[in-house]
């Protein structure tokens, strides 16, 4: 006799007698309740890791770059305001809501101390409390460039041997006012540009708006406007300490 056939004829046996009990029924639907989740969480523990600087809003677009390294809020930085060739640049560093940082607009330079939304600059060897500094700084809200991405139209994409890539999109001035003002903006124009570049891990290094349409539509400027964002050494600032 066959040894294999008789041990199958016994298991389903046995499970035929369990099931005609209540608690043979419960018995069997929590033993194939367990073997469910086990199997859930081997295929889990053995399947691909979904790569951390994916953002899930990229699925399905033809451009992949990451901007949790500015998420982080631990960076050196250096924002960039082009106003008819009138620049202002704010160059320093940030650790989680604290900054220290400099800004220069070509004749002179303030340092400036950040703590959340609380401002120090320095006076003659005194640190003062001040107003916000930076200028159109929604610009530089990590949150709002990333609305405004997501309602851009991607353009093109160029590839560098190094590994750097640079991504290029088009918005509406009405998109802008609508999500960084609220407000509304009926023009025909030609549309703002977006230029992005990352290093060769694909995080954001430098991000680019052209705002020529933008700046006249709220006559901001006569001619043109662009604000450059570049970030450097995420996740190396240790610390910044209080100057007073």
């Amino acid at each position: 006799m066959n040894k294999n056939k008789d041990s199958r004829d016994f298991k389903l046996d046995s499970i035929k007698e369990l099931m005609k009990t209540p608690r043979g029924r419960a018995i069997m639907f929590f033993g194939v309740y367990f073997v469910f989740f086990l199997i859930l969480t081997l295929v889990a523990r053995n399947s691909t890791p979904v790569n951390p600087k994916t953002r899930e809003y990229e699925k399905g677009n033809p451009y992949h770059f990451s901007i949790q390294n500015i998420v982080g809020k631990n960076y050196n930085f250096c924002y960039e305001i082009n106003v008819d060739d009138k620049v202002v640049t704010y160059k320093g560093s940030r650790y989680k809501d604290l900054e220290l940082f400099q800004m220069s607009d070509g004749v002179s330079s303030i340092d400036y101390y950040r703590d959340h939304d609380n401002y120090l600059n320095k006076n003659n060897q005194l640190w003062l409390k001040a107003d916000n500094p930076y200028q159109y700084n929604k610009f530089m809200d990590i949150e709002n460039i990333s609305n405004v991405l997501l309602k851009a139209t991607y353009v093109s994409k160029t590839n560098y041997e190094s590994g750097m890539e640079v991504y290029n999109f088009l918005v509406s001035s009405a998109t802008l006012v609508e999500l960084l003002e609220g407000g509304t903006l009926d023009i025909e124009e030609v549309p703002n540009e977006i230029v992005l570049s990352t290093d060769d891990l694909g995080y954001t290094e430098k991000i680019t708006f052209g705002l020529n349409s933008y700046c006249l539509a709220k006559g901001i400027c006569t001619e043109k406007m662009s604000i450059t964002l570049k970030y450097a050494d995420y996740g190396k600032i240790e610390v910044i300490n209080s100057p007073i």
